[in-house]
């Protein structure tokens, strides 16, 4: 025999869960949807956040001299460059109708016609 506890006997069987109960704490456990929830964000939103993320994050940065500096002569570099390959391209031959010196312009049949 036991001896008188307030503990249940280790050998007892705890009893066995029938479906009302099961239910029940089905029905407990599950969580309530949240009306106000907001919905999950598109893809396309996604990717545009993901595209706009470090750029924003770039400007929001604290804007030190030493950056300042850089940031401009990164501008005159690059609009330095663009304007001398501008000038040796000559865009007023590019766009105008002239002869076309690339593709294929039939030049790879000259050794056969002679």
């Amino acid at each position: 025999m036991h001896p008188v506890s307030d503990e249940p006997p280790v050998d007892a069987v705890p009893p066995i869960a029938t479906a009302d109960d099961q239910s029940d704490l089905a029905r407990d456990s599950a969580p309530e949807p949240d009306p106000v929830a907001p919905a999950e964000p598109s893809v396309v939103t996604r990717v545009m956040r993901r595209i706009v993320r470090r750029p924003v994050a770039w400007f929001h940065a604290p804007w030190t001299t030493e950056r300042i500096v850089r940031l401009m002569v990164t501008i005159v570099v690059v609009g330095g460059s663009t304007w001398a390959a501008t000038k040796v391209v000559q865009p007023s031959l590019v766009l105008s109708n002239n002869t076309p010196t690339g593709g294929d312009m039939g030049a790879h049949v000259m050794g056969p016609a002679f």
